[in-house]
């Protein structure tokens, strides 16, 4: 389920909210970084990046705009491959409008929390850690949907995920709570009984 098969052609055919996503992040970047010569975290938390709420004065759009930015290359491209690997099959699974849904709801429950925190940020990870959100609790409350394999990549990418948050200087602990939470708030909210499509490779 998360050996990515599909020509570039195909990837962006079945997965066009996810395709959207990711070319918005990388047009976004080169855009900050050539046109305005950006590349660093403290100007584009300064730009568009989420503050805490005391900072905000009345720039809400910030609640949105922190999603799109990332401070360097290596940031980009390790939010991005985790949403090429990850996140295809969830596309299929809720259906497209679900998706796209997910993702606002994520960056806003991401945003939410660093807000009442102390550290700004930038970056789509709060949307990655929402799709494990979504995925433990598709796992949880809806047990048979997947595969005994699936599941175990699932649970091994959250412990690995959460180990990296936890251990690695500078990661906004809050970001990815608020994203993670969201994603599994989101399955309350969206994923009936009979919502889920199987997963197929064909």
């Amino acid at each position: 389920m998360f050996y990515r098969r599909e020509s570039f052609k195909q990837f962006l055919q079945r997965y066009p909210i996810l395709s959207l996503i990711i070319a918005s992040n990388v047009v976004i970047f080169l855009f900050m970084g050539l046109v305005y010569r950006i590349w660093g975290s403290t100007p584009l938390v300064i730009k568009g990046g989420i503050l805490p709420n005391e900072f905000i004065n009345g720039e809400y759009w910030r609640y949105v705009t922190y999603a799109f930015l990332h401070d360097g290359l290596t940031h980009l491209v390790m939010n991005m491959f985790f949403l090429i690997i990850i996140a295809p099959p969830l596309e299929v699974m809720i259906g497209k409008l679900r998706m796209f849904c997910l993702f606002l709801f994520t960056i806003l429950s991401t945003s939410f929390i660093v807000s009442m925190g102390s550290q700004a940020g930038v970056g789509a990870s709060g949307f990655t850690y929402g799709i494990l959100g979504l995925y433990i609790y598709i796992v949880v409350f809806h047990k048979g949907f997947l595969d005994v394999n699936s599941k175990k990549i699932v649970l091994i990418w959250t412990v690995i995920g959460w180990i990296s948050t936890l251990i690695i200087p500078g990661i906004s602990i809050l970001g990815h709570f608020g994203g993670f939470i969201g994603g599994f708030i989101f399955g309350f909210l969206a994923i009936g009984r009979n919502s889920l499509k199987q997963w197929s490779s064909s």
